[in-house]
């Protein structure tokens, strides 16, 4: 039978940082519904109008792209 899991919207920062100990990943069995979530470090160069862009130490900004998907039966 499938699982179900909660995904949080909580971006894993700490301190300005961003903190690989609150992201893993569990590939799920059968039939789960699975969320993946990729985040990226975009360097903030040029701020536009002195609208503050960044959400990271270092003058970055931490950008996330999210893939859903439900896992094959492949047993």
């Amino acid at each position: 039978m499938p699982t179900s899991r909660q995904s949080t919207t909580t971006p894993p920062v700490t301190d300005g940082q961003f903190d690989t100990t609150k992201v893993t990943y569990s590939p799920g069995g059968v039939g789960d519904i699975e969320v993946v979530k990729l985040y990226y470090e975009w360097p903030i160069y040029v701020s536009l109008l002195g609208n503050h862009l960044s959400t990271l130490n270092g003058n970055k900004r931490l950008l996330v792209a999210t893939a859903v998907f439900r896992n094959e039966p492949y047993q």
